[in-house]
């Protein structure tokens, strides 16, 4: 797939424990532009066991979860020297850094590593913009910066990371502060996983721009699909922390990356727009 769209492949990592996701790194010569790509989860069930819940203190001055961080740090020389390949004829790029569900906290994540890896300085002086988008991933930072250079990572991921959340998705709001009764309902039957999680309800923040993809109209009428961007914490607040039990229903269809990919396709289709207002 990634061929017929003139990419080249560079390398593709089988995921080999949750620990261990599967990655593909690809480059396109003609647009200059290298993507790495982080697969998500399955269900909205392995998102909520593989993200967990804990939180752990970085070096950086930032919390971050500890699972996902974890698979991260598995992945994270690996994609250095294939990013490295990538670039070898010594042409600089722009890096793309795209994941879902489980594989955009990924995404999200890998980036704050290459900007406190040394290893990683290098390679940075080749890219001319980094960009991350994710689609339905869960909240990856926790809501405490440690040490004063927290703020200024925080402040350039908040620049660089484009989150799309489906308007029915409830990945994303796995642990904002209002989530306790959602998490609850997730973890029924598996009393530990509901007792480890509810510490942490209202203890991780959003961080970046967040565009919902919602979906107005009646089936009679004709539905329309369209993209808002939040413009500011107290949207974004509201979009994370809605009534949570209202969208179980659909729970499935709406975090499935298919759901993601129709709709988006659906908006460009028609020129491809952004509210911002």
């Amino acid at each position: 797939e990634f061929e017929s769209l003139g990419f080249r492949v560079i390398q593709v990592q089988e995921q080999r424990s949750t620990l261990q996701p599967k990655w593909a790194l690809v480059k396109h010569p003609g647009l200059r532009i290298v993507v790495i790509v982080f697969r998500g989860t399955f269900s909205v069930q392995d998102a909520f066991h593989d993200a967990q819940f804990t939180l752990e203190d970085l070096a950086c001055g930032l919390e971050v979860n500890k699972g996902i961080n974890s698979a991260v740090c598995h992945s994270l020389e690996g994609v250095r020297l294939s990013l490295r390949a990538a670039l070898r004829d010594g042409e600089t790029c722009r890096l793309l850094i795209t994941g879902h569900s489980f594989g955009g906290g990924c995404a999200t994540l890998l980036r704050l590593h290459t900007l406190i890896s040394p290893s990683w300085g290098p390679l940075l002086t080749r890219l001319t913009s980094v960009d991350v988008v994710t689609f339905g991933a869960p909240l990856v930072f926790g809501s405490h910066d440690m040490v004063a250079g927290g703020g200024a990572l925080m402040e350039t991921l908040g620049r660089e990371v484009r989150c799309y959340v489906h308007q029915g998705d409830v990945v994303p709001r796995l642990l904002g502060s209002k989530s306790g009764e959602l998490l609850s309902k997730l973890a029924e039957g598996r009393s530990q996983i509901a007792a480890g999680s509810a510490q942490y309800v209202g203890r991780y923040r959003a961080v970046g721009c967040f565009r919902v993809i919602w979906t107005h109209g009646s089936t009679r009428s004709g539905q329309q699909d369209e993209i808002r961007e939040m413009r500011s914490d107290a949207e974004v607040s509201l979009l994370l922390e809605p009534a949570p039990l209202l969208y179980l229903a659909n729970t499935i269809r709406d975090h499935d990356s298919s759901c993601y990919r129709d709709k988006l396709n659906s908006v460009c289709s028609r020129g491809g727009f952004i509210h911002r207002d």
